[in-house]
């Protein structure tokens, strides 16, 4: 994943996110993110890098990070190439 795909995954977060400055170690719970958040950031995601996200990636208790929701969408993009 490249500086400018990593950078466009932060941004969907802050776009949901009570928090515009945050780590990568930041939960997403500390963000103000909750499950409609998460999932509006999961659609988002997918239609941006046209790619399908696994079901397993959908349940926010698993995905608690701002680095985990990073590592969820690379890999996404990494099976699409």
């Amino acid at each position: 994943m490249d500086y400018m795909d990593f950078s466009k995954i932060r941004n969907i977060i802050k776009k949901y996110s009570n928090e515009k400055d945050f780590e990568n170690t930041t939960s997403l719970q500390a963000l103000g993110i909750e499950s409609i958040e998460y999932v509006q950031m999961i659609i988002e995601a997918e239609d941006m890098f046209g790619i399908e996200i696994d079901d397993d990636a959908l349940i926010l208790e698993e995905v608690t990070t701002v680095e985990a929701f990073i590592h969820v969408v690379e890999n996404a993009i990494n099976k699409k190439l």
